[in-house]
Formats: structure tokens, C-alpha cells, sequence
């Protein structure tokens, strides 16, 4: 009873930090990705920086949606 009270628990505590870490992961790659990019400015090196960003962001803000969307509760 203990042990799989203790999964759980250690099972969310995962979720939640990959997420985190997957954002603030996602946050310095856009970061690093865009200072290369307006280190010697192209228009090659800004699209790949700015497709990257949302290629890397879209999915994360889905889930996140998705979330908020099934805990609120319907208003009628």
C-alpha cells in the first residue's frame, strides 16, 4: 500500500519536472538559436530561428492547453 502511494507520488513529481525541464530546456535553445542568428543576421539563419522557436514551443502549449481545457469546469 506504501510502495504504490510512493510511485504515484515519485511518478508526478517526474510529469511535472519534465516539463519544466523541457520548457526552460526549449527556452535556451530558442535563446542560443537566436543569438547565432543576429550574430551575422541572414535570412536563412532568421527563419531557422524563428521556425525552431515555434516548431519547439507549439507542442509544449498544446499540452499545456489541453490540460487547463480537462480541470476547468464547464460553466452552463
Amino acid at each position: 500500500m506504501t510502495m504504490d502511494l510512493t510511485l504515484r507520488v515519485i511518478r508526478i513529481a517526474f510529469e511535472v519536472l519534465s516539463e519544466r525541464v523541457f520548457s526552460v530546456l526549449a527556452m535556451a535553445m530558442t535563446f542560443a538559436l537566436s543569438c547565432w542568428a543576429m550574430y551575422e543576421p541572414t535570412y536563412e539563419r532568421l527563419g531557422m530561428a524563428g521556425f525552431f522557436a515555434v516548431a519547439v514551443f507549439i507542442p509544449s502549449l498544446s499540452r499545456e492547453r489541453s490540460k487547463r481545457n480537462g480541470k476547468e469546469p464547464e460553466a452552463d
